[in-house]
């Protein structure tokens, strides 16, 4: 189950940029997930709020975005939608391509509920 680590990865990185910004609760953490990562979106959230309690990002939402395969294509240099199990350039059809989406993970922001 790599979405423990994952969600390690994502609470180490916006507690940091929290503690950057001030004090306050963290309320909503969005992530963009690429779908050929195979992370499953709830067991990634389920991870999330259990590593996050007793954290300044207890009780926290996480939204993950599924990112779909894109691919640049090394012979017409197009870009295009691929599927997962197929990643052929759409334009011309030639499988050198270069995938470009789709198997990462990022975390795009976070919103906190400030202290004063």
């Amino acid at each position: 189950m790599h979405e423990v680590a994952l969600a390690e990865g994502i609470l180490e990185t916006v507690l940091k940029e929290a503690a950057c910004q001030g004090r306050g609760r963290i309320v909503e953490v969005r992530v963009r997930v690429g779908t050929m990562t195979h992370v499953a979106p709830e067991s990634l959230r389920f991870a999330f709020e259990v590593l996050a309690r007793d954290t300044r990002a207890a009780g926290a939402r996480l939204a993950v975005e599924a990112v779909a395969p894109r691919v640049r294509c090394r012979i017409c240099g197009r870009e295009s939608a691929a599927q997962a199990h197929r990643l052929v350039c759409a334009a011309c059809g030639d499988d050198r391509v270069e995938l470009i989406a789709g198997a990462d993970l990022q975390v795009e922001s976070f919103d906190m509920e400030v202290e004063e």
